[in-house]
């Protein structure tokens, strides 16, 4: 992580407008944020909402990442792509590698939502940023992307790609 690039989790399916966006984005750290994202789960029985990895924004940055939000109190749904720049590759790598190896959490025993470091989801870590008052900053959308967990999940996106949408 020497320069600038994206992340993607693996069960995600995106459109290139989507991707678009995010390279517009011009901050060290950028999370697409989708701002419609209760609709999705309105027909959605066999992933609950309390999976979902919430985010609360204020002035466009992001100020908290988690599955544990009130979802009513939550912007949007972070959907597990973004960007990171070269200097936001540094400081993500200096902050990993301080929480690791000197085990300095905020928590006795714990890294944010996960019980060890070890355990830790990348939001933890993007939390931990954010403790330290790095900014990071939403991009949003409200469309053009799919989480792929379920059956489900796997008939929406078929149809999604049908009609265009990714």
């Amino acid at each position: 992580m020497d320069e600038e690039f994206i992340f993607t989790y693996s069960d995600i399916l995106y459109s290139k407008k989507v991707v678009q966006k995010l390279l517009e984005s011009a901050h060290d750290f950028s999370l697409i944020i989708d701002t419609a994202w209760r609709q999705r789960y309105e027909n959605r029985t066999k992933h609950p909402t309390d999976e979902a990895e919430l985010a609360i924004v204020e002035n466009g940055k992001v100020m908290h990442l988690s599955k544990f939000f009130n979802p009513d109190a939550a912007y949007g749904e972070f959907i597990g792509l973004g960007k990171i720049s070269k200097t936001g590759a540094e400081i993500f790598t200096r902050n990993y590698n301080r929480a690791k190896y000197n085990k300095t959490c905020k928590f006795a025993g714990r890294f944010h939502d996960s019980t060890t470091f070890e355990k830790a989801y990348l939001t933890d870590m993007f939390e931990e940023l954010i403790d330290r008052g790095y900014p990071i900053y939403s991009v949003d959308i409200q469309e053009g992307w799919v989480e792929l967990d379920t059956d489900e999940d796997y008939e929406y996106a078929i149809q999604l790609i049908k009609d265009g949408k990714i």
